[in-house]
């Protein structure tokens, strides 16, 4: 008996859609339930790589370093017209991918981690969306409206009803935590505290990295009792100019990484995190109950993530790289009585997970 195909489309641009993508591409394959299904993750743009270099590039360095106009950008995904128009473009540009893939499998099941393409041959018999960001989303992905969606919370649930989906079309599903911060996966091992006045401190912002980071690294590198591990990410030049700080300056407190698997590993042996408020990274962070300080985020599309935060007492928000310092060095970060984040709740059920397939 053959297997159902179930596509799995993402874009690989920073970490959010990718690592949904391989959440439900786990699930499916680890499930005793779903047995007769068979994921493949297929990039939107993998047949154009030259766009997705570029859309990349773009992201990343416009984000870095002229926010003003990505907002402008998001900005317009909201007005009707504006948003019409690059969707139609979008989804003209990949309406031959989706082709080709139904015609490998008419039967193929589809799930959609990116913003879900106008297609005649997509529809709510075999089209789910699962929204990847839980607090914060643009109207763009509601701009095709024939599948069903999958909110992580309510205000995204009320922003689909009120784009014009129906009740019976988005559903809150509950937010969707990938495996590396599944509660039972994590281990609680020791905090590296080698002495009492010393903390350890993680630095990243996501796959893309962002400039700014090196700012807050080479303010809080002055202070011999702070032990940094700087993620750049993706954004290799990033990386060269952290590294050339710590050897110009000789700063044995400060390890230096790229694009790493080690995430996980570096999050449980820190103190305190300092990241902006990309879904991802955020979520990893509070999971693993750290203390946790947003120097950024994208206007309206990480804003209520940094909302979500700061509203329950999780973390704070400080752009400052000076004030940063003095935040740490007061201790006042590192106070029991802060908020504890627990995952448990409002998670997707196994059951929800498995009721998009049958």
């Amino acid at each position: 008996m053959s297997k159902q195909k179930v596509f799995i489309i993402y874009a690989n641009l920073g970490g959010g859609h990718k690592s949904l993508a391989k959440y439900f591409e786990k699930f499916i394959s680890d499930s005793p339930v779903l047995t007769n299904y068979e994921t493949s993750l297929i990039d939107i743009f993998e047949d154009r790589p030259h766009v997705n270099n570029l859309l990349q590039l773009a992201y990343t360095y416009v984000t870095s370093n002229f926010k003003i106009f990505w907002n402008v950008f998001f900005a317009l995904t909201d007005l009707h017209l504006s948003r019409v128009i690059l969707h139609h473009i979008y989804s003209t540009s990949v309406e031959g991918k989706i082709k080709k893939l139904i015609e490998q499998e008419p039967e193929a099941k589809f799930v959609f981690t990116y913003y879900p393409p106008k297609s005649s041959h997509l529809g709510k018999h075999n089209l789910h969306v699962a929204i990847p960001d839980p607090y914060s989303s643009s109207r763009f992905i509601f701009t095709f409206r024939d599948g069903n969606f999958h909110a992580q919370s309510e205000h995204i649930y009320r922003l689909g009803l009120k784009a014009g989906l129906s009740d019976d079309q988005i559903k809150i599903a509950g937010l969707f935590l990938p495996e590396s911060i599944n509660s039972e996966m994590i281990p609680q091992v020791p905090q590296l505290k080698s002495e009492f006045s010393k903390k350890r401190i993680l630095i990243t912002s996501g796959g893309q990295g962002l400039n700014k980071s090196l700012r807050i690294l080479k303010k809080l590198a002055s202070n011999p009792n702070l032990e940094i591990d700087f993620v750049a990410g993706k954004n290799m030049p990033l990386e060269i100019k952290a590294q050339r700080f710590k050897e110009k300056f000789n700063h044995e407190n400060v390890t230096i990484y790229g694009f790493t698997d080690q995430m996980k590993r570096l999050m449980q042996e820190s103190d305190l995190i300092i990241t902006k408020a990309g879904p991802n990274t955020m979520f990893e962070a509070l999971k693993c109950k750290k203390p946790l300080i947003i120097f950024d985020y994208l206007w309206k599309q990480e804003l209520g993530n940094l909302e979500y935060v700061t509203e329950n007492n999780l973390g704070i928000y400080e752009p400052n790289p000076s004030k940063i310092l003095e935040v740490i060095e007061s201790g006042a970060i590192f106070n029991s009585e802060r908020a504890i984040f627990d995952a448990s709740i409002d998670t997707v059920s196994p059951e929800y997970l498995h009721s998009i397939f049958h």
